[in-house]
């Protein structure tokens, strides 16, 4: 348990490293790349001054990813027992584009890597039962993204530590933007999707308490990952079967698109979720048990009331609330639902990110 609620990240650091990692010397960080290697170079800096140990298996700070001409950058806050914890954001981008232009990426993925440096820096210092493992992912991005190429599928392949070991990963990926257009009230603005609890015993507990101890600006609701197709580095790991949690605000208008720009994203917001998943970290690192993974594990009724809390949030502004919480009328105050009902919700969830994601 955290001894008092943590910070928020510094903003102005923040701003820097998402800037540098869209800028047009990095070119859209594709693995490989001259623009890519200087992205990993700057990721490698932050983790050592955020006071990290290098956590490869030769001792270094990189693991190379031979299938996309990369590497992963990995770093470790050192705790007292042998378990680990894995927190993970992918830094490649999808690289150059036509006209002098690139995919730069800002929310996807610079955020998030912002965001786990931040982390590092929260926690420096702090006595954690279970040492925590920083992963600046490479090739998350297609052609590589669920192939022997994707940093995240090398590192579960070949990792640095026993896969054994590891109780736990956190993935971030599109945690930059509020959702919704301009003019959401905070209810749906500082949402942050938190998918895959119901993978871990203990993983929704964790996330309540970590919740409860958030500082403002950013909202952390539990929604189950059956809800949307594995879009991101915790792909490899559920495939292990290492419990997972993944933090996302969705897709937007700007995903994959040349438009993802620094100026577009919510900093305070970032700021706040770097609070949060430090929180979310040490609930982590002290759970009182080794991993004990939920093969098919949903999280169903958290997932309903997620969206009942984005519906009533929005029911002052948008008559398309009332459609939302009427489609959720039959779910309402029920566990668990059978394969048919899951993708009814499926489909509802679809809806709501279509029609209010930004």
């Amino acid at each position: 348990m955290s001894e008092a609620p943590l910070l928020c990240g510094d903003e102005a650091r923040i701003r820097d490293l998402v800037e540098f990692l869209c800028s047009r010397e990095c070119l859209g960080r594709a693995p490989g790349t001259p623009g890519g290697r200087l992205a990993r170079d700057r990721v490698q800096r932050e983790f050592v001054e955020a006071g990290l140990e290098p956590a490869a298996a030769d001792g270094g700070w990189l693991q190379a990813v031979p299938g996309c001409a990369g590497h992963n950058v990995l770093g470790r806050l050192s705790g007292r027992g042998r378990r680990a914890i894995v927190v993970g954001a992918h830094y490649d981008h999808l690289g150059e584009a036509e006209g002098g232009e690139a995919y730069w990426g800002a929310d996807d993925n610079a955020a998030a890597v912002a965001v786990m440096v931040e982390v590092a820096r929260l926690l420096r210092g702090r006595e954690l039962e279970r040492s925590v493992i920083f992963c600046g992912f490479d090739g998350e991005e297609p052609p590589h993204f669920c192939t022997a190429g994707m940093g995240s599928v090398h590192f579960v392949a070949d990792p640095p530590v026993p896969l054994e070991q590891i109780d736990a990963m956190v993935c971030m990926d599109l945690v930059g933007h509020t959702l919704g257009p301009a003019g959401m009230p905070a209810g749906v603005a500082d949402s942050l999707m938190v998918m895959g609890a119901g993978r871990g015993e203990g993983l929704g507990g964790a996330v309540d308490r970590a919740a409860a101890r958030t500082p403002p600006g950013v909202i952390p609701r539990r929604m189950s990952c059956e809800m949307i197709p594995a879009l991101s580095d915790y792909y490899a790991f559920d495939r292990a079967q290492i419990p997972f949690l993944f933090l996302s605000c969705g897709r937007w208008e700007h995903y994959h698109q040349i438009t993802d720009t620094p100026e577009k994203l919510a900093y305070p917001k970032i700021a706040a979720t770097a609070g949060f998943l430090a929180e979310l970290v040490v609930e982590l690192a002290g759970l009182e048990h080794e991993r004990r993974y939920l093969p098919g594990g949903s999280d169903d009724a958290a997932t309903v009331a997620s969206l009942l809390a984005v519906g009533e949030a929005l029911k002052p502004i948008d008559a398309r609330a009332h459609m939302l919480l009427l489609a959720l009328k039959p779910f309402s105050g029920r566990k668990k639902f059978s394969a048919l009902e899951r993708q009814a919700l499926s489909g509802i969830v679809s809806m709501v990110e279509s029609a209010f994601g930004g």
